[in-house]
This record gives C-alpha cells, sequence and structure tokens, in this order.
C-alpha cells in the first residue's frame, strides 16, 4: 500500500486538472445515502482535510510539517481500506501539491510576505496581539511620549484599531519599521532627517509618518 503511494506522487506531474473536476463532479452528484452512506462520511472527510489544510498552510512549523505527513499517510491508508474513494483521490493528488508549495511557504521571504499581506488585508490591531506583545508595545510608546514631554516636543501618534488607516497612511511616507522608542524618538526629534509630526502605528510597526 505505501508503493501505491509513493508511485502515485511520481505521477502525479501528469495530473489531467480537468478530469480531477469532473471525478469530483460525478462523485458528488452520484451520492445516495440509502445505498451508499461511506459516501457521506466521505465528503465530510475530504471537507474537514480541506479546511485544516488552510489552517495548517498558515502556521506552518517544522514539528507541524512532520505531524502533518504522518496525518496524511495515515489518512490515506485508512481511505483506501475503508474504500473511501473522494478522500483517497484528494489526498493522492494534492501530495504533489505539498511537496511544491509547502518548502516555498516555509522561506522567510514569503513569510514575510505573507505576514505584510495579512496586515494589509485585515490589520493587526492592539487586542488581536498576545498579552506581552502588546503591552510591549505599550510600554515603547510610554518611554517616546515620556522622554518627548520632558523636552517638549509636540508629536501625534495614531494607533490603528478595527477601521483601517490605510487611506490616511498613503498621504503620508510609507515605512515599515518596529515601533520601538528609539525610532519614534527618530521620527519625532527635531533634527533629525526623517523629522514628522505624526506615525501611524499598526500592530507593532510603524507603517507611516507624515
Amino acid at each position: 500500500m505505501f508503493d501505491n503511494f509513493f508511485n502515485s506522487i511520481s505521477q502525479l506531474s501528469k495530473i489531467d486538472f480537468y478530469g480531477f473536476y469532473k471525478r469530483i463532479e460525478v462523485s458528488i452528484t452520484s451520492i445516495d445515502p440509502l445505498h451508499n452512506p461511506l459516501l457521506i462520511i466521505d465528503i465530510l472527510i475530504s471537507a474537514i482535510l480541506l479546511y485544516f489544510f488552510l489552517v495548517f498552510l498558515k502556521k506552518i512549523r517544522l514539528r507541524n510539517l512532520l505531524l502533518g505527513a504522518i496525518a496524511l499517510v495515515g489518512l490515506y491508508l485508512l481511505a483506501n481500506f475503508l474504500d473511501l474513494a473522494l478522500l483517497a483521490f484528494i489526498i493522492k493528488y494534492f501530495a504533489l501539491f505539498l511537496v511544491v508549495v509547502v518548502p516555498f511557504f516555509l522561506t522567510p521571504s514569503m513569510r514575510r510576505a505573507l505576514d505584510r499581506i495579512e496586515k494589509e488585508i485585515k490589520g493587526v490591531h492592539l487586542k488581536d496581539m498576545s498579552r506581552r506583545d502588546r503591552e510591549g508595545v505599550i510600554e515603547e510608546i510610554s518611554r517616546v511620549v515620556s522622554l518627548l514631554a520632558k523636552k517638549r516636543v509636540g508629536s501625534l501618534i495614531i494607533l490603528e484599531n478595527k477601521k483601517s488607516l490605510n487611506k490616511l497612511a498613503a498621504t503620508g511616507e510609507k515605512i515599515e519599521a518596529k515601533a520601538t522608542a528609539e525610532f519614534l524618538t527618530y521620527i519625532f526629534f527635531p533634527g533629525s532627517s526623517l523629522r514628522e509630526g505624526a506615525a501611524i502605528i499598526r500592530g507593532d510597526e510603524v507603517v507611516a509618518c507624515k
């Protein structure tokens, strides 16, 4: 059975995607739960597998990767044993996708790009961060506010909440830097090359100043 699994991987480069779609369509339209209740179980397990795969892609770690590979092989063997044709078919043709795509998602540059895209789309607010990270950002802002107050330097620090500030950020100078007290001081302090009066913070990053 293992030989069949790995032989399937070697044949995945010849995938007929239209045929893949048609087979799934036929499997779904031919469901007759009265005569074959396993088909319902087959589709439910397949849907759950796809959902957890998407969640898995978002939180890829080496440990999760190994556990995922073991679980995938186990599911494939179980699907063959129980004759869950749709589930076995999906696992078989997803194998190449995993082999090609997962290493791509593991690269640091790709992870940073995905994080940036996610922040742009849904935003990362203080309330969504872990307590430790949230307190860290607040502490950095408190430090810079205290320092600027002693030096009598004005500043406007805007924390993005649920409402996106992309339009406002677009009117200023785009920045991607950690919201540290040192960097914020550099932005506001008179005489610096980046002298600005306001900064927009999203999560733990300064995204723009103007």
